[in-house]
């Protein structure tokens, strides 16, 4: 299952928008692009604004035909292994990409000393990717002195740090949806073989989630969504 998710800013409602479904032999980078294509093709240019894609979407061409093809920007993470990760970390800490202090949540205050990121721009490192990226380099330093280090990539142009480890964090509440229709919706309790009936039932599904979150907003009890 591929899945298109309006999520808000302020983390008050969501949204299923598009729903694609296959074998799990699919190609999720396949099937997202015509999920992508599908959705622009019915709502005109401009429908999507922004794609906050997990390491499955890690794809250099993917993130170029978002950017290029249809308008879109990404924010994805990277891979430890990349060749653009490896270029962030080496000019993070010069004086033209200094480490910045991000805020911490009371739960990351509870194990970390600080949390830092340095931004670092116009990078062209990714092989495939044909856009200029933005990578910021987040650095976490634990109370017990260890310190890990991850990245997060972006089209997006003339963000600070702060903004763009905030958008990310959005991912966990994507990630939530998922908990939810699968532990309390009944998502994956199918009833039957056929495809037929597991397309209704995935989609039906995604429906009423969706029209309850819409309820939820109009009648201002969004703190339930």
């Amino acid at each position: 299952m591929t899945n298109l998710l309006h999520v808000s800013t302020t983390k008050d409602y969501f949204l299923f928008t598009g729903v694609r479904l296959g074998p799990g032999s699919a190609s999720g980078l396949t099937e997202g692009k015509r999920l992508v294509t599908s959705y622009v093709a019915a709502r005109g240019p401009g429908a999507i604004r922004l794609l906050l894609i997990d390491r499955g979407f890690v794809d250099g061409a993917f993130i170029t035909w978002c950017k290029e093809d249809q308008q879109i920007d990404v924010l994805v993470p990277l891979k430890s292994s990349m060749a653009i990760m490896a270029d962030a970390a080496g000019l993070a800490g010069r004086p033209e990409h200094p480490w910045q202090p991000l805020r911490m949540s009371a739960k990351e205050e509870q194990t970390l000393l600080r949390k830092e990121a340095a931004v670092c721009e116009e990078l062209t490192s990714w092989g495939k990717c044909k856009i200029p990226l933005t990578v910021v380099l987040i650095r976490e330093t634990a109370v017990d002195g260890t310190v890990q280090q991850w990245a997060l990539a972006t089209t997006l142009r003339g963000r600070t740090a702060q903004q763009l480890v905030d958008l990310y964090r959005l991912r966990s509440q994507i990630e939530e949806r998922y908990d939810q229709l699968k532990n309390a919706w009944g998502l994956t309790r199918f009833t039957s073989t056929a495809f037929s009936l597991v397309t209704a039932h995935v989609v039906f599904t995604l429906l009423a989630y969706s029209l309850l979150q819409l309820y939820l907003k109009r009648r201002d009890l969004r703190a339930l969504a």
